[in-house]
C-alpha cells in the first residue's frame, strides 16, 4: 500500500492540488472532493505508466516531512492510499461481473473505492491459488 500526501489550496472557487512526492503532478478542481478524485486518477495513471515503462514506483514520504515544508504552509491535506499491486506491467485487464449480493458484501467489508475492491479480489484469487 502506498499512502500519498496531497496539498490542496483554495483560491476563490478553484482548488489546486499538488502531490509533494511527485512534484510534476498538479491538479485543478471545482471542490475538494473533485480535486481529490482527479488527483487519485492522475496518480493511478502516473504510477501505471512508471510500471509499464519498467521503472520503480516511488516511495512516498511520511506526511510529517511535508507539514514542515514552508511551501505548503496553510494548505489543506488529504491522503490517498493506493495498492501498489495494481501497478504491475505484467497485468492483463478484463471485466468481471459479480452478483450484486456479493459486491454488497465486499463493499460492506472494505468500502466503495473500486481500487480497494480490485486489490481485495486480487488478494482473494492469490490466496485461493496458493492454497489450491
Amino acid at each position: 500500500m502506498k499512502l500519498f500526501s496531497v496539498a490542496i489550496r483554495q483560491e476563490d472557487d478553484t482548488f489546486y492540488a499538488q502531490v509533494p512526492d511527485l512534484p510534476d503532478i498538479h491538479v485543478v478542481g471545482n471542490s475538494i472532493a473533485d480535486t481529490i478524485d482527479k488527483v487519485r486518477s492522475t496518480l493511478i495513471g502516473h504510477l501505471q505508466q512508471l510500471a509499464d515503462d519498467g521503472n520503480d514506483l516511488p516511495q512516498p514520504e511520511n506526511i510529517s516531512i511535508h507539514l514542515t515544508n514552508p511551501k505548503f504552509a496553510g494548505q489543506t491535506w488529504a491522503m490517498i492510499s493506493l495498492n501498489s499491486t495494481l501497478f504491475n506491467s505484467r497485468q492483463k485487464s478484463f471485466n468481471l461481473h459479480l452478483p450484486r449480493a456479493l459486491l454488497t458484501q465486499i463493499q460492506a467489508q472494505i468500502g466503495y473505492d473500486e481500487h480497494n475492491i480490485e486489490a481485495f479480489i486480487l488478494k482473494a484469487i492469490e490466496h485461493e491459488l496458493a492454497n489450491a
